[in-house]
């Protein structure tokens, strides 16, 4: 190599990627250099162009599989770089990528372009649901929309926006023990987004997965959003909600498994509402203990079993039984014991038990 990097000349390149499929795995890129190579794809077809390798910051080793992988690229992408090889020109490094408006629609016959078609994407109704909500099309700027909060082409891309998604799903009227007299109704918090452009600062993936941290004032937010419609915001600027609030919803299952202790610590002074729609199981191997500070209320709608593999005890100042049809008492020994009256019989009362006891200083029959 009769050129190289800091002999001779620096030698700066602008150019377009053709090509991310590295069959190295290393992140290279074939880029096709403007003033370089020709437009001419069937004198210079894309299997001809250099590899391309990606400069990485300084946060991120590129050592051992540590650090970030260098594959955010698309066929499409404009570059910035330099050649490792000076004027000889065979040895391109990415240094960057930038955004532009995009004016025309990629045309694939052509070199500078995505050979496979799909970048920069067409403002059109018919292809706008086989791509992520959010993207930006031809004609307006590569930033994503969520960044400059800017949803004005909606009109003639037919997507809705995720916030609009997120907004429609929000649940309201949730109410938590319905047929008990302590019964609340509440609402799940809708997104506070309310970005401002340059505030909001968003990373968006190929298939609709995205990364917001949102410094607007008044409204900072961070929210992480899978494309499936899952997603964790924590934000300010809910009217009803404190600064800090997250809010997390799930659109499948959803498994937690701790291998050491968890330590929960709930202050507010509405503590939990539970609300399951379906069955519930809980297995707890060791003891357990619950301490209520004030009223317990249970209803269930159909019948209760208790089975207890030793005794049972139960005190309080007052304990009454009541049903509407009938109780019963049944065991090898049953004892009722009281200072006052044992029993008010109405109707009917049956013991049945081997032998029955009933020991008080006075009995009313």
């Amino acid at each position: 190599m009769k050129e190289f990097l800091g002999q001779n000349h620096f030698v700066w390149w602008h150019g377009v990627v053709e090509d991310v499929t590295d069959p190295l795995k290393l992140g290279r890129v074939r880029v096709r250099v403007f003033g370089y190579h020709s437009d001419d794809i069937v004198e210079l077809p894309v299997s001809s162009l250099p590899w391309a390798y990606p400069m990485q910051p300084i946060t991120s080793a590129a050592l051992s599989g540590i650090g970030t992988s260098p594959t955010g690229l698309l066929s499409g992408s404009h570059v910035f770089g330099f050649f490792r090889d000076g004027p000889e020109a065979q040895d391109p490094i990415v240094i960057g990528s930038f955004a532009g408006i995009p004016r025309a629609e990629v045309d694939p016959k052509k070199g500078f372009n995505d050979p496979i078609g799909k970048y920069p994407i067409e403002d059109s109704p018919r292809l706008a649901e086989t791509y992520p909500k959010g993207v930006s099309v031809v004609g307006e700027p590569d930033i994503n929309r969520l960044s400059r909060n800017d949803f004005s082409r909606l009109s003639t891309n037919a997507q809705s926006t995720m916030i609009d998604d997120k907004r429609r799903l929000t649940r309201q009227s949730i109410t938590s023990v319905p047929d008990i007299s302590n019964k609340r109704m509440w609402n799940e918090p809708e997104t506070p987004y309310r970005a401002v452009y340059p505030k909001n600062h968003v990373r968006f993936t190929e298939c609709g997965h995205v990364e917001e941290f949102d410094d607007t004032p008044g409204a900072e937010r961070l929210h992480l959003y899978h494309t499936s419609g899952t997603f964790t915001e924590v934000g300010n600027g809910w009217s009803s909600s404190p600064n800090g609030t997250r809010v997390q919803r799930v659109v499948g299952d959803d498994y937690e498994i701790i291998h050491g202790n968890k330590k929960i610590i709930i202050e507010g002074k509405d503590g939990i509402d539970l609300v399951v729609r379906g069955g519930m199981n809980i297995t707890v191997d060791g003891s357990c203990g619950i301490q209520f500070n004030g009223d317990v209320n249970l209803l269930a709608k159909a019948n209760v079993y208790m089975k207890f593999d030793g005794s049972m005890f139960a005190s309080g100042k007052k304990m009454e039984f009541y049903a509407d049809e009938h109780i019963a008492f049944s065991g090898k020994t049953i004892t009722f014991k009281s200072d006052g009256s044992v029993m008010n019989i109405g109707q009917k009362i049956e013991v049945n038990s081997t032998p029955a006891t009933v020991s008080s200083s006075r009995v009313v029959v």
